[in-house]
């Protein structure tokens, strides 16, 4: 946008140029699956949807300004089928992400969506309280800048979006994409979620040339989520696949999280990015500590507000610990389960029941 800009209000036709083709290098990505290449994140999206709103100050003859709108309704289309009102978040999985809910860190897209549905004042709205000072609170800039760009946004988010931020009806949804060069094309990550009162559920299937997902980062990858409606005096509560694996097969339904790790097929002859165990994070619990026996032996495990179950090929785990270390500025209880050797095709399964 910038290159674009500048270059037609300085008449240089080399960055006109690269403006230009930048722009056709994103759209097409985009048009390879209508996704965003750095897919259902908290912060990216809502920086996406800020750069794109700007297809209004650019000159009708350039390359962004005939599709920036249809990017932007598709990419709210996404955003409506993973908010969950119920929870005020974006429901995973995410490829990027610096929290667990947009009640807890400042998130770019919770602007976004606090601008169609409001609930500053009575705490709906997905944005920490207090604001200032929370997690990225330095992405707070933005607020004074979205509502110079909403009449080259807001118009193009279709009422059906905007419905889902507010109503919400339970359903599962499915979506691909992919990041060159972390991705072969042959093999788009496969996104697959469950939605419903309380409750959202995210998987990834990934298979990269790298560990992280496209953000290259296991803290900010999240292949595998559950978020939950803790209860009264806790915060949303969460479970997350820490990634060690290059390749992970995770799915989502409405009764489990299947998390696997096969062979890879996109990259068979890597050597890199194997993985002897797998990490479930843990969020903690106000007032409850979970016992170092927590959901051994495929018992059957209570959280505040989620029953739990964890079965597979693998489930003799190894650690089970807490306050080891903190992601995203929050403690959590690792769940560390080793993989043996031999093992081709490792499985754990989590089975749960909102309650």
């Amino acid at each position: 946008m910038a290159a674009t800009y500048v270059g037609d209000m300085m008449g240089d036709a080399n960055m006109t140029f690269w403006g230009d083709e930048w722009a056709r290098l994103a759209i097409v990505e985009f048009d390879r699956h209508q996704t965003l290449s750095e897919f259902n994140s908290g912060t990216y999206t809502g920086v996406t949807l800020y750069a794109l709103s700007l297809w209004g100050y650019m000159p009708k003859n350039s390359t962004i300004y005939g599709r920036a709108r249809d990017i932007i309704t598709k990419t709210w289309e996404s955003v409506g089928n993973y908010y969950n009102p119920t929870l005020k978040t974006l429901g995973g999985p995410w490829d990027r992400t610096y929290g667990f809910s947009l009640k807890s860190y400042f998130g770019i897209l919770g602007v976004h969506i606090t601008g169609f549905i409001g609930g500053i004042d009575d705490g709906s709205a997905p944005l920490p309280l207090p604001l200032v000072g929370s997690e990225h609170y330095a992405d707070a800039a933005v607020v004074a800048l979205t509502p110079l760009i909403s009449k080259f946004h807001d118009p193009y988010v279709l009422p059906d979006a905007r419905a889902k931020l507010t109503k919400l009806k339970s359903h599962a949804h499915f979506e691909q994409a992919v990041s060159l060069p972390f991705d072969n094309l042959a093999f788009p990550r496969n996104y697959t979620s469950w939605t419903q009162a309380g409750l959202s559920v995210g998987a990834i299937e990934v298979d990269e040339n790298v560990v992280g997902g496209p953000a290259t980062s296991s803290e900010a990858f999240t292949p595998g989520l559950i978020l939950w409606d803790a209860g009264e005096g806790q915060a949303t509560g969460w479970i997350s696949h820490y990634a060690t694996a290059r390749t992970i097969r995770a799915v989502a339904t409405d009764k489990n999280l299947t998390i696997s790790y096969p062979p890879s097929r996109a990259f068979p002859d890597l050597t890199t990015g194997k993985s002897n165990i797998m990490t479930f994070l843990i969020s903690g619990f106000r007032g409850i500590t979970l016992p170092p026996d927590f959901a051994a032996n495929e018992s059957i495990a209570m959280l505040p507000g989620l029953k739990l179950m964890l079965q597979g090929n693998v489930v003799d785990r190894g650690s089970f610990l807490f306050g080891t270390g903190l992601i995203n500025d929050l403690p959590y209880y690792n769940l560390t389960i080793f993989i043996p050797e031999g093992l081709d095709v490792p499985e754990i399964v989590l089975s749960f029941e909102k309650v």
